[in-house]
């Protein structure tokens, strides 16, 4: 009986030793699998990286090489053509160095500047930017905020001593734009091009792109502006009344308030009447998708923390959100019967669609100026006038939204007019006061001295 269960128990243990041997190189090949997974997913994953990184070199490459071509077919129109610039007085100024970047070298490898020649001067000055006005950005991009008339002239940007661009920025006091409609709807429709064959000229519109959408889901605004523009018809025959060089070395055409300009020719026949144009058209586009639920996970793939990004939350786990830019509030004092001008602190403010807004309505830069009998109109430059303030203006809140972000709210306060008589009845007072104060101390001086002598 006793040999019997120590039979049972040596093949119990046995067979408990082999299984858990068994069990032990069944784990132990599935690791080692694993390991080669991991190791031929890690080379897959690899080809596939640098698969992407040959095509995204090649496209940079491509990209690099086309603006090499476009700067070669130009480089022998750069002496002959000048990329003029008409800006207003006041207004920012933004102009590309328009430099070939290649992914290798970065651009602070090389010996940029800007350099502005003045129109009344031979002498070229090195433009150095400041922390207010004047800056430039990584791709050295210039950018100058309320230009003065002074700042009027020829500007270069130069790589290594060698021109990369060069603009002639003539700056005007004021130009005047007239509300136009788009072709096919009611209004004032666009002038059509005018051609000057005794004076070899030809008056024209020169259109810029379309600003995006003010708003999304619903309908919103859009628009462009149309400079008036002059050229030669024959760039070899001569032009009249005058044959300036301007014209000859401005294929694409000058501003008709350009400065340049003489007057003989600002006041001929389809010149002279000649306005600038602002066209403004409904838009809509769909607003972008919120984003999905994020799930946080740790390099092991546990679940940390689940984050609902669509209604403003943000993981601690996550790097440290950037705080979005808070609306700008300002104040504003004016007297009753006056007018002011508004303008939307923001750098895209000239390159899209202002919506402003006067409480929770919304202003329509199309009919805005019909309906407040021109008391109330939206600019070319996206900038808010009003004429004439009342009294009822006091306390007015206006705001200005882009891309559907509020910018700035401006607060308006009507204030009372100074009563001029009541200055002259301040002067007068301070002046007898003046006098009464110099005739005492004459007086107390006389009688001390009457008191020493008596003594």
């Amino acid at each position: 009986m006793g040999v019997n269960f120590l039979l049972n128990w040596l093949v119990l243990t046995s067979f408990i030793g082999s299984t858990s041997q068994l069990q032990y190189s069944t784990r132990h090949n599935e690791s080692l699998n694993n390991e080669v997974r991991k190791k031929r997913m890690t080379k897959l994953e690899m080809s596939q990286a640098l698969a992407k990184e040959s095509k995204l070199a090649w496209q940079m490459f491509q990209k690099y090489y086309k603006c090499i071509e476009t700067k070669n077919s130009n480089f022998l129109k750069i002496r002959d053509e000048v990329d003029w610039k008409l800006k207003q007085e006041g207004k920012d100024l933004d102009l590309s160095c328009q430099i070939c970047e290649r992914h290798d070298q970065p651009l602070d490898s090389y010996s940029i500047e800007w350099r502005r020649k003045p129109a009344d001067s031979n002498t070229e000055i090195t433009i150095q930017p400041d922390r207010h006005r004047i800056r430039i950005n990584q791709k050295k991009d210039l950018f100058i905020k309320e230009l003065k008339m002074e700042e009027a002239g020829l500007y270069m940007c130069l790589k290594d001593g060698e021109y990369e661009a060069v603009y002639n920025v003539d700056i005007i006091i004021k130009e005047q734009y007239a509300l136009v409609a788009a072709p096919g709807k009611k209004g004032r429709s666009s002038r059509n091009d005018t051609v000057l064959t005794k004076n070899n000229l030809h008056i024209f519109t020169t259109w810029s792109t379309w600003t995006t959408c003010n708003t999304c889901n619903k309908i919103g605004q859009k628009r462009k502006i149309g400079i008036c523009t002059i050229k030669k018809i024959d760039q070899a025959a001569v032009s009249t009344p005058n044959d300036i060089w301007q014209l000859k070395h401005s294929p694409k055409g000058l501003p008709c308030r350009s400065t340049v300009l003489p007057d003989t020719i600002k006041t001929l026949a389809g010149i002279k009447n000649r306005l600038s144009e602002t066209m403004v058209v409904d838009c809509y586009v769909p607003c972008p998708t919120l984003p999905a639920i994020k799930y946080i996970t740790d390099k092991s793939g546990k679940l940390l923390d689940t984050v609902h990004a669509a209604e403003g939350f943000y993981s601690l786990h996550e790097e440290s959100p950037v705080i979005q830019h808070l609306a700008t509030r300002k104040t504003i004092y004016e007297v009753a019967g006056r007018g002011i001008l508004l303008i939307c602190p923001h750098d895209e403010a000239k390159s899209k669609v202002v919506r402003w807004q006067n409480g929770t309505l919304p202003y329509n830069p199309i009919t805005v100026r019909r309906n407040s009998r021109g008391r109330v109109r939206i600019g070319a430059q996206n900038g808010l006038h009003i004429r004439r303030l009342r009294e009822t203006d006091d306390n007015v809140l206006i705001s200005c939204w882009i891309s559907g972000e509020m910018v700035a709210v401006f607060r308006i306060h009507i204030t009372k007019k100074f009563n001029k008589n009541l200055k002259d009845y301040v002067v007068y007072v301070g002046f007898c006061l003046t006098s009464l104060t110099i005739c005492c101390i004459g007086c107390n001086t006389c009688c001390n001295r009457k008191n020493k002598s008596i003594r």
